[in-house]
Formats: structure tokens, sequence, C-alpha cells
């Protein structure tokens, strides 16, 4: 799991989209929180990755993300990078440059991102085999949603692979090819747009497709489509976290029997 520093008053520039989308601009002021290194498709800066789930031949630019009271999307410019990985399995340059060169294997490395006399962490983690799945997470207001985790799950219910949204809410992930199921960390991806931070939120859940998901619970995660290996599949339709209301929402569609 990412090192996650909540609570935390570093300092971050604005630079992307909250809740319901825009820049930020400026420095925000006051605790920053769900800190950890994010990372984004070098050749796509708009798809995000997870150093966790990387494929072989990657290349990628890390950031320091996290969120500020207002819950808009920060992130840090001057850090300086690191890993413990060797040079034949991957290379980060000072300014965030990661290029996954061959499969760790059993082994989790750790990159590093200081800033600011801060270190931050996540463990390094590349693949040579599997598939890939692309996707977006996005509002009802048809916004991406930052830094949403998406975790994906084999039929025996466990994780095979992950990825972080990127600032537009699109993904990329490198899974085992056994992959079926999915589902997202609603601690970011819970949204509140148009201003509504006292309302009451139900249920946690998402909509995709026709149905909504339970957040991550095991018996509730969204089906994948068929995956093949080497090949890259895209999900059939948007991941839309549930807007919170004043009344509970229509339940579950799509949990498991």
């Amino acid at each position: 799991m990412f090192l996650v520093l909540a609570l935390l008053t570093v300092g971050l520039s604005g630079v992307g989209c909250g809740g319901g989308g825009g820049t930020t601009g400026g420095t925000p002021t006051g605790p920053t929180q769900r800190i950890h290194v994010a990372s984004y498709l070098q050749s796509s800066a708009s798809v995000g990755v997870d150093t966790a789930s990387l494929r072989v031949g990657d290349v990628v630019r890390l950031r320091i993300t996290g969120r500020n009271n207002d819950n808009e999307y920060v992130a840090a410019d001057g850090v300086s990078w690191s890993t413990n990985a060797p040079a034949n399995i991957a290379t980060v340059t000072s300014d965030g440059i990661l290029s996954a060169i061959s499969a760790t294997g059993g082994q989790t490395y750790t990159i590093t991102g200081r800033y600011n006399n801060q270190n931050y962490t996540a463990p390094l983690r590349i693949r040579a085999d599997g598939a890939f799945v692309v996707g977006r997470v996005r509002n009802s207001l048809g916004n991406g949603v930052p830094d949403t985790r998406v975790l994906f799950y084999n039929a025996a219910g466990n994780q095979v692979g992950s990825a972080y949204a990127s600032p537009e809410g699109s993904f990329r992930a490198a899974v085992g090819t056994d992959a079926v199921r999915f589902a997202i960390d609603l601690e970011v991806a819970d949204p509140v747009p148009g201003g509504r931070p006292n309302a009451t939120a139900y249920h946690r859940q998402f909509g995709y497709g026709d149905n909504e998901y339970l957040g991550n619970e095991p018996t509730c995660r969204a089906p994948l489509p068929a995956l093949t290996e080497g090949a890259t599949v895209s999900l059939t339709a948007d991941v839309v976290p549930t807007l919170r209301t004043s009344s509970p929402p229509p339940p579950p569609s799509g949990c498991l029997d």
C-alpha cells in the first residue's frame, strides 16, 4: 500500500481537478490529506497508473499528490526522486521519470520522493505478463475524479492489479489475465459536487453500465470484460461514484447472489 500521510501541512501547489473539476490555482493553505505518490504514463499524461502494478517497458511520470481541505486535487513540484531497485530492474531520474526495465518477480522495491524535508514512498512492482485494462472514473457532472484507486480481483477474491486515475479520471492497469472483477476506493471517489458537504451518504457505491455496486465489498464488485494475454481491453462504460444525496439511492443491483 502507498504511504498515506493524513493531515500533514506540506504547501502543495494546486494543479488540477477537484471533485467538480477545474483548476485550483494558487497555493492551498491548511492541512493536506491523503498524500501519496502518483504516476502517469509519460506518453499520455492524462492516463494514471500505479507503481505497484507496472508492465515492462512502461515509462511514467511521478508526482506527490493529495487533497486540501476543500477536497481539491493538489500536487507538489520540486520533488527529488530515487529508488532502491537495481538499474537492470528500473531507473528513476531525479525529476521523476521512471523507466520499468525488467520484471521484479516476487520482489517489491521502493520509490522515494523527497519534498520539503519529508520522504514519501511507494512500492515498485513490474510484471512481464498479463493484460491491460483502461477506463475512466468520472462524477455525475462528467468531470474526472483524480487519484481514485481502481482495484482488480480474480475469482478467488485476490487482488491481481491496481491503478490510480489521472486528473482527467483516466487509468490503465497491468493485471493478471485471471482478473474478473474490479472495485474503486471510495475514500477519494465519493464526491460531493455542487457544495453539499453535509449530505448524507446512505450507501457508498458506484455505477458501472446498468448497475450499481457497493464500493469494495467482495460480493458486490463490478465485472470485467474477458482479458487476453498482452492485449488492452477497455471497460464498457465509465465508472461513476454515486453522488451523496439527502435520500437513499436505489439499492445496489450488481451484487452476487
